[in-house]
């Protein structure tokens, strides 16, 4: 098995449908999954754990629901870059961003804060704009990172442009990165806004976008904090979900 002390665990008869019963108790049948996707069998669940072709490949199956084994955490830790795309000095998906950087740091976890309306970046052109001299510094911090979460308005039913700009400049640095979403928006009507933004970093850089992400509207707010404790659960949801999956795919076969 690849990951030592942490399994993906998915009820077998879920399993199955989920994957239109071509897999069935174990048995790999018509290729309808990897060869490298190993596989226990009890009689009430069916153990499989994918972090071989994750990593290696943008293709997954089902929904599946991760549970930690017992035992001691062997686990690497993670560095966890936070980036707050808002450009607007009083905005509200900034104090989404502090929230989940307060809460890794009260895990113990390294967490960095990318804050774009400190940080000067070019509009990218596609051209002189990728030798800025702020870039490396960047670049090299999305590298670095194990896990990324990315926070940011919602404009126009999209996410706000800033972060687009962003991916644009970094480029390569997004490979195979982890990347959870949160937004601030001004109604509950364009939740789907982050899509083509997860779309576009799938499609371009293999990244793994977690399948879950936090969507504030104002009322969530007070002041220059977050005053909902739904959202502040989801928000503490997410950064968990981001650790387990970051951490798992960290260790080698």
């Amino acid at each position: 098995m690849c990951l030592p002390d942490s399994q993906f665990v998915i009820p077998a008869e879920k399993l199955r449908r989920r994957t239109n019963g071509c897999w069935n108790y174990g048995r790999r049948k018509n290729g309808c999954l990897p060869e490298n996707v190993g596989v226990e069998q009890s009689p009430a669940l069916t153990i499989v754990t994918i972090a071989d072709e994750i990593r290696h490949s943008s293709r997954t199956f089902g929904i599946i629901q991760s549970t930690p084994l017992p035992g001691p955490a062997l686990l690497p830790p993670n560095m966890v870059l936070v980036i707050s795309t808002s450009l607007h000095p009083d905005s509200r998906s900034r104090i989404l961003a502090r929230f989940a950087q307060a809460y890794l740091g009260e895990k113990g976890e390294q967490a960095q804060l990318l804050d774009l309306a400190e940080t000067e970046l070019p509009f990218c052109d596609g051209a002189g704009s990728y030798g800025h001299p702020s870039l490396p510094a960047v670049r090299e911090m999305i590298e670095a990172a194990d896990g990324i979460l990315l926070a940011g308005p919602v404009y126009n039913y999209d996410f706000g442009s800033a972060a687009k700009n962003l991916i644009e400049l970094t480029g390569k640095a997004w490979t195979d990165k982890i990347v959870g979403i949160m937004c601030a928006a001004g109604s509950n009507i364009s939740y789907m806004a982050p899509m083509q933004l997860a779309g576009s970093l799938m499609l371009d850089f293999r990244s793994m976008i977690l399948p879950r992400f936090v969507f504030a509207t104002g009322d969530k707010f007070e002041g220059q904090t977050v005053s909902d404790p739904d959202t502040e659960a989801r928000i503490k949801e997410l950064v968990d979900r981001l650790l387990f999956v970051s951490s798992a795919l960290s260790v080698e076969p």
